[in-house]
């Protein structure tokens, strides 16, 4: 990924989160918790430029560590509630960005691939070594979807992984939302504009909504 696409995630994500001011970090404690959401900001720019699940995991386990009480004032408390729930927010939508909408768990991979039938030319059995297919055409088919077949071997483990981390993090932020948000109007206006600015898709924004 060249620089100014790298540049460019880094701006797009500014504009998400907003700014942090340090003036938030009264005493050590407080001081900690700007630091874990800012850890799992990081993170979330790192997976933006070389995708990998693992860095959404991160993200979501530094602000599994974020912990409101721990911040001394009730405005700096409040804004410190926000700027975790819009990061909670981007890592849910980057989850959401990662499933395949047309993978079906039930349409698993061959454990062995036969290899095609042609008329006049011997039968192979399943999982037989290419080279010993000896009509090219036969040979290049089989080859083909073997190749398939692998692909969609790593299909499934991303979308299997992709669902596993759904699950984490999304039981993350429910706990988050529901332990310092409120049914009150001005909290749902809050969380309202918090997805919304992180691109939440409505299917997910009434889940979130419903927690």
């Amino acid at each position: 990924m060249g620089w100014k696409r790298v540049a460019g995630v880094v701006l797009a994500l500014a504009f998400i989160f907003g700014c942090m001011p340090g003036a938030l970090a009264k005493g050590e404690r407080g001081g900690k918790m700007l630091e874990l959401i800012q850890a799992a900001r990081a993170a979330v720019v790192k997976y933006d430029t070389s995708p990998d699940l693992a860095l959404l995991q991160q993200a979501g386990e530094k602000l599994e560590g974020v912990d409101l009480l721990a911040v001394e004032g009730h405005g700096e408390r409040q804004e410190v509630r926000l700027q975790t729930l819009v990061t909670w927010m981007v890592i849910l939508a980057r989850v959401d960005a990662a499933k395949d909408p047309s993978f079906d768990p039930d349409d698993m991979p061959l454990l062995r691939v036969a290899p095609p039938k042609k008329a006049g030319a011997p039968g192979y059995m399943p999982g037989v070594d290419p080279n010993q297919i000896h009509d090219p055409e036969q040979r290049a088919e089989y080859l083909r979807a073997i190749q398939e077949n692998r692909n969609k071997i790593e299909r499934g483990r991303l979308q299997w992984s992709v669902r596993a981390l759904d699950t984490e993090v999304s039981e993350g932020a429910s706990r988050f939302i529901k332990r310092f948000y409120t049914r009150a109007p001005v909290d749902r206006q809050e969380v309202r504009r918090a997805m919304e600015k992180a691109g939440i898709g409505p299917q997910r924004q009434q889940a979130i909504l419903s927690w």
